[in-house]
């Protein structure tokens, strides 16, 4: 009933209008999910970053998320914490580019610097 295009899947635009519905502000309820927080639930139910949701990834989010909105939080925090992580990541792997770069560059100054000395005392 949520999936418009019956691609299978559930976009964000598809899920926050579902979200009007009141069977499934009561289907929430009964998860004890707060609704008000709708984005950042269907970040946390899109679990492969997609965008979109599927049936399996509703399913077992809202079985995941069931508790007080301090197990959504916590829930939101290892999803932030995941990402910082990549992040951190491509950075470090960026800096260590960048470094190994620059040392390269340094090798080749140095050889430039003794060659010449070498022809300044010939």
């Amino acid at each position: 009933e949520a999936d418009k295009d019956m691609s299978g899947m559930l976009s964000w635009d598809e899920f926050e209008e579902h979200l009007t519905n009141p069977k499934v502000s009561a289907y929430f309820a009964s998860f004890e999910l707060d609704v008000s927080h709708a984005h950042r639930l269907f970040k946390l139910l899109d679990v492969d970053g997609s965008g979109q949701v599927s049936s399996d990834e509703f399913l077992d989010g809202c079985r995941r998320l069931k508790g007080t909105a301090k197990n959504i939080d916590v829930n939101m925090l290892v999803y932030e914490v995941s990402r910082m992580s990549e992040q951190v990541s491509v950075l470090m792997e960026s800096m260590m580019n960048m470094m190994n770069s620059n040392a390269a560059v340094d090798r080749g100054s140095a050889d430039s610097i003794q060659l010449a000395r070498e022809l300044n005392k010939a």
